[in-house]
């Protein structure tokens, strides 16, 4: 079977808002949530470092993800796998929370974070020769950048292994319009934007509006982002495929 790369995981969203020990197997998780009806999603879980194992999938893109954007609606009812903070602080402490999961993880030995391209390569070749005693790798990137309190706050995530950063989620956040939104980058989102193209961390579109990620081509330039963005391009060019065959 040849190794794959999966190019995104919520994996510490997982383990601390569902409660999934990831070192057991798919079977496991679910008969431990048998008989809960908390979320759709109990008993119905696809994914554990065993299963990555099997899959052949020596290195993941695995994310922290917390929301707090400007226009939040009041929930009657406040739920442990929500992603919805009431402040940017307080979607810190929860993104910093799943970070150390994926700290723990790497002392245990069941993952190792890859920061440079060099531990890439010697990862994805050590893998190749021992895959069962090699750790899973993962790159670290964030979902929606609310928790970053601040621009001058983003060298503390880059020294803690962040190396990419999608501005937005779902909705308005504080530096970006996401998915089912449009709209442009807020001057805080244009500043960290430049802050992010100076330590040289990658800038994720996937949730980004057109406004909003036409703005970054603006800001960067089309060279900067292109391996990304033609995917992007690519993805919605499908969508509209899509839509105009279901009008005919």
């Amino acid at each position: 079977m040849r190794p794959i790369f999966d190019s995104h995981l919520d994996l510490a969203w997982n383990a601390l808002s569902f409660n999934r020990d990831l070192t057991l197997s798919v079977e496991e998780i679910r008969a431990r949530e048998e008989g809960l009806g908390d979320e759709p999603g109990r008993g119905r879980n696809t994914l554990t470092f065993v299963e990555l194992r099997k899959a052949m999938t020596p290195v993941c893109v695995a994310t922290v993800l917390a929301r707090s954007g400007p226009r939040q609606q009041r929930k009657e009812v406040s739920k442990r796998s929500d992603l919805d903070f009431s402040s940017q602080t307080i979607a810190y402490a929860a993104a910093q929370g799943q970070l150390a999961y994926y700290r723990l993880m790497e002392k245990l030995g069941h993952v190792r974070m890859i920061r440079m391209a060099r531990e890439l390569k010697s990862h994805w070749d050590a893998w190749l020769k021992d895959q069962h005693k090699t750790p899973l790798g993962f790159i670290l990137s964030m979902e929606g950048a609310d928790p970053i309190v601040s621009v001058d706050q983003l060298r503390e995530w880059w020294d803690a292994g962040l190396r990419a950063i999608g501005l937005a989620h779902y909705g308005v956040g504080q530096y970006a319009h996401g998915t089912a939104t449009d709209g442009p980058l807020s001057e805080a989102g244009v500043k960290l934007l430049k802050e992010m193209e100076k330590l040289g961390m990658i800038y994720d579109v996937t949730h980004s509006s057109d406004i909003s990620m036409a703005q970054c081509w603006m800001c960067l330039g089309e060279a900067c982002w292109r391996r990304i963005t033609i995917v992007e391009a690519w993805c919605r060019g499908i969508d509209s495929l899509r839509m105009s065959r279901s009008r005919s």
